[in-house]
């Protein structure tokens, strides 16, 4: 059997944030292991796209990962020369390894929704989310906060599957939505939006980048 099979309860349709929360928390001590065994190589791909925007100074560069997990991406960005990552990210379990790796500068135990993100306005240099899993509610209400955390000229990388924002209604009706919102109140301007293939069992991802204004 896959090992697949033991994480696949966090990606149901039919539970609510904080059951999927709860459940990332239980299966994370195996959590890598299993879906980097199927292929899973959006941590790679959303590293890399930090690295293509910033060819230079990156031990300087502030980086917000947004559902971090158990740090995949800050392991890449390191790889590429990053030095300063900070880490959100809303799974306890999650949170305790990637608090193991000693990767980040500072990890706050908390998700995203319509209340203000906790920082200062042009902090940080790009914020990255990979392999976002929830309702896009959440996420498409705290974009406007993500703009205003970047510094202008900065940018903001989301990766997630394919389907999700080709097929979900939500993702269309509140994610997509807010997207071309913000680019048409000038907030931010996209700067790609490539498919890949890096999810399990030849699932196709997206690698949405996009720079604040």
């Amino acid at each position: 059997m896959s090992s697949y099979k033991n994480i696949d309860g966090v990606f149901a349709a039919n539970i609510s944030d904080r059951e999927r929360i709860d459940r990332y928390s239980h299966v994370a001590s195996n959590y890598e292991q299993d879906v980097i065994e199927e292929g899973y190589t959006a941590h790679v791909t959303t590293a890399g796209a930090i690295g293509e925007v910033f060819p230079d100074g990156r031990d300087t560069k502030e980086i917000l990962d947004i559902a971090a997990g158990t740090g995949l991406v800050a392991e890449e960005l390191k790889k590429l020369g990053f030095r300063v990552m900070d880490a959100l990210e809303p799974s306890e379990g999650m949170i305790e390894l990637a608090t193991k790796k000693g990767l980040y500068r500072k990890l706050y135990n908390m998700g995203l929704s319509a209340e203000p993100i906790p920082f200062p306005s042009d902090k940080y240099d790009a914020i990255t989310i990979c392999g976002w899993h929830g309702s896009a509610a959440p996420l498409a209400a705290a974009l406007p906060e993500m703009v205003r955390i970047v510094k202008p000229g900065g940018y903001i990388c989301i990766v997630t599957r394919m389907h999700y924002i080709k097929e979900l209604p939500d993702y269309k009706e509140t994610f997509l939505t807010q997207c071309t919102k913000l680019k048409e109140d000038l907030k931010w301007k996209e700067k790609e939006s490539t498919g890949f293939q890096g999810y399990p069992f030849n699932n196709e991802g997206v690698k949405m980048v996009f720079e604040v204004c």
